[in-house]
């Protein structure tokens, strides 16, 4: 191989690994947004939430 046929080489591997950490560091914000969202586990499963919280209601209603 040429030199010139070598740097090319590497610039299309720069560029690769460039796009390659662009998306992982998109996957990573994505994943600790969702984490951080307590929205996400209510958005999964409403009718859950929704009991539970009617089951709270009624408790703390018949306790006072």
């Amino acid at each position: 191989m040429s030199a010139t046929e070598d740097r090319e080489l590497i610039r299309q591997s720069l560029h690769d690994q460039k796009r390659e950490l662009r998306e992982a560091v998109e996957e990573l914000k994505l994943a600790a947004r969702s984490y951080a969202d307590p929205r996400d586990p209510i958005r999964e499963n409403p009718a859950k939430w929704l009991a539970a919280a009617l089951a709270v209601g009624l408790w703390l209603g018949w306790r006072h």
